[in-house]
Order: C-alpha cells, then structure tokens, then sequence
C-alpha cells in the first residue's frame, strides 16, 4: 500500500518507488552483468530489424512508405514488442518476455501475409491457402471486394494499409481466421521465406509452438516453474535466472532472423524498381555477420549482388 498523509509529489515519489520494485527494474543490471553480450546482441538485432526497411526506399521518396503500409504498420509494432519483450525478460519476467515474443512473431508473419494479399499477382497463386476452408474463404471474399470495384486495385497499389478496411467486417469471424500454419506454408510458397529450407519446421514446429507453451502456461514455462527446473532463485520471488536469460536472448535472435529475411523478402521488390538501396544494405552485413544471424546473411548477400 501506499503511504497515506503524503504531499501529491510525495506520493508520486513513494508510487513510482514501489512500482519500481514491482516491476523488477533493479533486476536488469544484474541481467546486465551475466549475460551483457547476448543481451547486446538481441538488442541490436532488434534494431537492425526496424533500421532495414527505411534502407529500401529510395531517398527522392518516389516510393511512398504508403504502398507497403500493411507490412510497415505491423513491423513497427513488432519493433516495439519485440523491444518490450527484451525489457521484460531483464527484469526476470520470463513468461510475460516469451508471451510477448510470441505475438512479436504473428504481427511479422501476417503483417506479411496481408501485404501480399494486396497484390493481384499474388492472390491468384494461393494454392496452399485454398487447401485450408478458412484461408480459401478468406481469398473468396477479398476477390469478390475486388471484383465490385475496380479501383480498390488502384488503392492498395498506392496504400496496401486499405487491407484494414477491406477485411474490417470480417476480422473476428472464425470463419475467416486463417490458421498460422496455413499462412506460413503460403509465405513459403510465395518465397517470403527464403532461405529457408524448411520453414514449416522452423518457424512453426520449432519456434511458434515453443513460444505457445509460454501463452498456454505449461506448467515449466511459467517463472516459478523455471526456478524449480534450474534450481535457482527463491521460489515466490522475481529473480534472474541466468540459463533462462541466455536461453531467451537466443530465441529472440532466432526470431529476429527470420523477421529480417520476411522483411528483405516483402520488400525486395523496392530493389528492382532502383538499386539504390544495394549499397545501403550491403553495409548492413557486417553487422548481420557479427550478430551471427544465419538466413539473413545469406538473403541479403543475394539482394546486393549486382544484376
């Protein structure tokens, strides 16, 4: 409880001090002082995520962010929980860290998917989506959208953000909600998700059903079962646990490799249209390689190779 008898900036002063301890914020300069090279590496793999798109238009903005909104709108806010996902896991808060890296990782995957969903190219090559009843019905009704008015095209060229309104109606019904599984295998029949070689595997089997331990609370992934697995820390309290901070630094890694490479592949039709941004990214991968961030290394050597 808070003090009573307290001058308004005198209880300011004794709130902001006890949501300090709640929260664990002295927690993270010891995060700091175990793991400081894998905390510096998700960091900045973070950042290399956000700084990479604004890479890839050209600098006289004759190609408005507008056009690849969809994908931006969600990159920015996986940029931000992603950041917030890293600040929770500092100060001990594994569980709520891994939640949030797992809805880090939906907004990359269908922030993609409905950027593609804007282009007609695109939507009429949805093979593995039509083997799903709900990605099938999805596809149904944005081409019925498109067929009622022509200029909807003409819109999503210019603003791919007009998808929101688009599937605005239809958002929470069920019947629509194409599963997670059903969107990567069409990423991956699109190419959004080369190099790699099996991202079904990968992304979902691996990563993704990981994470949703942490959202289904699993008994092992909830904190107080971290520190009866490792052994470490007092029970009913918040403290760093140095195997689960450096397990979580590499997960966040992982993730952030392959947001980088769905990034470079939304976007790598912004090359084509003008290889300006070749030189720019290339500077970029000395620090992808210092990060070790494997598919992205790879992609953006392809991307910056001379036509």
């Amino acid at each position: 409880m808070w003090k009573e008898g307290l001058t308004p900036e005198g209880l300011i002063l004794d709130a902001y001090s006890h949501l300090h301890e709640e929260i664990g914020l002295d927690n993270i300069k010891y995060s700091l002082e175990i793991e400081v090279d894998g905390i510096q590496k998700a960091h900045d793999a973070i950042h290399e995520f956000l700084l990479i798109a604004p890479l890839l238009f050209p600098d006289d903005e004759s190609i408005s962010w507008h056009s690849k909104s969809a994908f931006l709108v969600y990159h920015w806010e996986a940029f931000s929980l992603a950041h917030r996902s890293l600040l929770e896991a500092l100060c001990a808060n594994y569980n709520a860290a891994y939640i949030l890296l797992r809805s880090t990782m939906e907004l990359i995957v269908k922030g993609a998917f409905l950027e593609c969903m804007c282009r007609k190219e695109l939507i009429e090559n949805t093979m593995t989506l039509e083997n799903d009843r709900r990605g099938k019905a999805l596809k149904k009704r944005i081409v019925e959208i498109l067929a009622e008015d022509k200029l909807i095209e003409k819109r999503l060229e210019k603003t791919s953000g007009h998808i929101f309104d688009i599937i605005a109606p239809i958002i929470d019904d069920p019947k629509y909600r194409v599963p997670l599984l059903s969107i990567i295998g069409q990423l991956s029949q699109w190419k959004i998700l080369e190099p790699i070689a099996d991202p079904n595997e990968v992304i979902y089997n691996k990563i993704f059903k990981d994470l949703s331990a942490n959202v289904h609370v699993i008994p092992d992934k909830i904190d107080i079962g971290r520190r009866l697995l490792t052994d470490e820390g007092i029970l009913f309290k918040s403290e760093v646990l140095c195997q689960e901070l450096n397990s979580f630094c590499q997960n966040l890694l992982e993730l952030m490799d392959i947001a980088i490479i769905i990034e470079l592949n939304v976007l790598a039709d912004l090359i084509k249209i003008n290889h300006q941004p070749r030189s720019k990214l290339y500077e970029r991968l000395s620090y992808l390689e210092q990060l070790n961030l494997r598919y992205s290394i790879e992609r953006l050597r392809t991307l910056t190779k001379s036509s």
